[in-house]
């Protein structure tokens, strides 16, 4: 069982966020409490590419990120490392996003800004085999469970724009060309791409795009 003092435990850890300045207090607690930091990305791209050689026991990762959010690359992660504790990071949270990341295996959620002490009780809650919700994802996830769930082929359930985003993505576009061709900003997309993978039960691009294709198309 992992002890409340984290020191001279061999863990190793990596942190993803665009946010190059919370990126870098987050490595200096993890440090200071003992924990070895693998790596620490600012791109999901780049994330989901190296992280799998560098086999960390736990990734903190944001959700929002530019191109590859942080649901689709810890969807990637978890794929490749069935063991990998993800906690997932947001100052922004909404329902759906908690839906796409329990999707896609995540076993923590923390919202920002977290304390110290947080983010380090997270960390042994899932090394512990544990799932770690901040009060405010706690009480989203009793909202949620009365909500009837989404199942594959609720393509009805998608906004206008949520369809035209979809259509886009089933192009190949990358996020900053959806925003430029629909007159959004980045982050619009990326919300709007969360709630499509709560809606289509997809925990990644492809998955969304293989449900809507199905479904809305046939």
């Amino acid at each position: 069982m992992i002890s409340s003092n984290l020191d001279a435990l061999g863990i190793r850890a990596c942190v993803v966020d665009n946010d190059h300045v919370f990126g870098k207090k987050i490595v200096s607690i993890l440090i200071a409490s003992g924990i070895q930091c693998a790596g620490a990305f600012s791109k999901g791209e780049d994330a989901a590419r190296r992280i799998p050689t560098m086999r960390p026991d736990v990734v903190l990762m944001n959700v929002r990120m530019p191109e590859m959010s942080g649901v689709e690359c810890a969807s990637i992660l978890l794929k490749s490392i069935p063991t990998l504790k993800v906690i997932m990071m947001t100052g922004f949270p909404r329902p759906e996003v908690l839906s796409a990341s329990a999707a896609t295996g995540a076993c923590g959620f923390i919202i920002k800004p977290f304390t110290h002490d947080e983010l380090l009780s997270a960390v042994r809650a899932v090394l512990n085999g544990g799932v770690w919700l901040s009060l405010q994802a706690f009480a989203m996830v009793s909202t949620t469970a009365k909500t009837p769930s989404i199942r594959d082929g609720d393509t009805a359930l998608l906004t206008r724009r949520q369809n035209e985003i979809i259509a886009l993505l089933a192009k190949g576009y990358l996020y900053k060309e959806i925003a430029s061709s629909l007159g959004i900003s980045r982050s619009t997309v990326t919300q709007h791409v969360h709630s499509c993978y709560a809606k289509l039960g997809a925990s990644n691009r492809t998955e969304a795009v293989n449900i809507w294709s199905r479904n809305y198309l046939s």
